[in-house]
């Protein structure tokens, strides 16, 4: 499509978001999707679209679209199209477009699994990270981006973690999930204690865990 037509109807697409209240993080991630698509297609057609969907390549390994990836692209194009008042398409169409049946991979670990891993962290700070990221469910990348700031305490004594949306660890500068809220609990008094020792230094911007 030519770009003049992809800007009207990212527009619209950025209309639609807004009305139905989606965050500014999802609003985002579904423009960065639309646009990416609408440059490797000239209409809207099932054809098109599978073609595309099929051709295309993603990263410096240039791999192809796996289920998961796939299926995003596929919501995003429908989600619009069902919504659209300047795009009328046969919904023949829409019904035609199916996701991929995939059985998501199971990364959990259980407590045995961790403890063995904690036998070889090199400190204290290090073996904090690996328990938040069992407890807490953090892919890595996620925790290496949590400053002082974003950690309170709750009525509870738990640690209120409000990931944030932006993530300097990675190429596109955000977390993959966007923003979020976790509650941790089993962990959560060293966790604390460690945001009050970086408070008092009055260093509020200081990642917790800040090694790359």
């Amino acid at each position: 499509m030519n770009t003049e037509v992809i800007l009207v109807i990212l527009k619209e697409t950025q209309s639609l978001c807004k009305k139905a209240g989606l965050a500014e993080s999802t609003i985002r991630k579904k423009l960065r999707t639309l646009n990416r698509i609408l440059k490797g297609i000239n209409k809207f057609s099932v054809q098109e679209i599978e073609n595309w969907l099929d051709s295309y390549r993603y990263g410096r390994e240039n791999k192809p679209l796996g289920p998961h990836g796939r299926n995003n692209y596929i919501s995003a194009i429908k989600w619009y199209l069902c919504r659209s008042k300047m795009v009328k398409i046969d919904q023949g169409i829409l019904a035609s477009l199916k996701k991929e049946p995939f059985k998501p991979k199971d990364r959990s670990f259980d407590e045995e699994a961790l403890e063995h891993v904690l036998q070889f962290s090199p400190s204290t700070l290090h073996e904090l990270a690996f328990r938040l990221i069992r407890e807490c469910g953090f892919r890595p990348h996620e925790l290496l981006s949590i400053t002082v700031s974003d950690i309170s305490e709750t009525r509870e004594g738990w640690a209120l973690i409000e990931l944030p949306d932006t993530n300097p660890e990675t190429s596109s500068g955000r977390n993959k999930t966007g923003s979020r809220s976790i509650i941790c609990v089993r962990n959560a008094q060293r966790l604390l204690n460690l945001v009050k020792k970086y408070r008092e230094t009055r260093n509020d911007k200081k990642r917790i865990f800040p090694w790359s």
